[in-house]
């Protein structure tokens, strides 16, 4: 959480230039899909310090998408559904953020600490589908 809590401290603004600079959809999928690569290295990191590094990339990439959500929610939805829209977002980010705890104890319990990372991987790998899926013809 510390190291989560100090990127995001000290990349969320140069994070917000480079998506108004940039195609946001574009880092918008490369955070997605540098999330779920970063998990994956994570999970079958041979060391602790292998395992930092990766999590260093992983809260990186996590800014790409962090920044560019709301934005692109925003731009892409008429007036409005917008409230509803940053509703669901809001609520969605803070059911992770209270089922993260309880959900990551039970699986360490049963299977170890390697599968918060598998089980992270899974769900970025969905996601990276289910963004670029939606997002497709933004990307053209």
């Amino acid at each position: 959480m510390t190291i989560f809590l100090l990127f995001s401290a000290a990349f969320i603004l140069p994070m917000g230039k480079l998506s108004d600079t940039f195609d946001r959809t574009k880092i918008f999928i490369t955070g997605h899909v540098s999330f779920t690569l970063s998990t994956l290295m994570c999970a079958i990191a041979p060391n602790i310090h292998s395992c930092l590094y990766s999590e260093l990339y992983k809260v990186f990439s996590l800014l790409f998408v962090f920044v560019t959500s709301i934005a692109i929610l925003i731009e892409n939805h008429s007036p409005k559904i917008r409230g509803r829209l940053l509703g669901i977002n809001t609520a969605t980010v803070y059911l992770g953020t209270s089922i993260g705890p309880f959900l990551g104890g039970i699986l360490v319990r049963l299977f170890g600490f390697r599968s918060i990372f598998l089980f992270a991987f899974l769900v970025g790998f969905v996601a990276s589908l289910v963004s670029l899926f939606l997002l497709k013809k933004k990307l053209k």
